[in-house]
């Protein structure tokens, strides 16, 4: 089992996505309101972490929901500060912390072997069906 829901955040002043996933290990959550470490630490009931070039940021596969958890290195529909239609985008360089746009590409590369249905961010809209496409079109 799977949940999505959003949040109103005081630091970024706007809604933000949090994700809890129901595993045999236990309820997992992905940048709970009270934490952004909670679940990008380690790997628990069958949920994989993979590095990405942000530094300590990961984003989490969750074979059995086809998911992936990806945190602010991805930007969904209508996410601040260029808010676009576009169903997924890289995060600004900005955000990047010393990492460029390209070595960020390179990082998320290994998603596009995962049979991804859904894409959850944490700023914008996720991307609910064709999750593998939308990376695609954007690494």
């Amino acid at each position: 089992m799977l949940a999505r829901w959003t949040a109103f955040s005081e630091d970024w002043q706007e809604d933000v996505g949090s994700v809890a996933v129901r595993t045999d290990d236990g309820l997992l959550f992905f940048d709970p309101p009270c934490s952004s470490t909670l679940a990008r630490q380690a790997a628990a009931g069958g949920v994989e972490c993979i590095p990405t070039a942000r530094n300590g940021e990961v984003v989490s596969w969750v074979p059995g929901e086809r998911a992936v958890i990806v945190g602010d290195v991805l930007l969904g529909a209508g996410a601040r500060p260029r808010p676009t239609d576009d169903p997924l985008r890289l995060c600004p360089q900005r955000r990047l912390a010393g990492a460029n746009l390209e070595e960020l590409r390179e990082s998320l590369r290994p998603l596009l072997g995962l049979p991804v249905e859904q894409v959850l961010v944490s700023h914008g809209a996720p991307v609910t069906a064709g999750g593998a496409d939308a990376l695609a079109a954007i690494l």
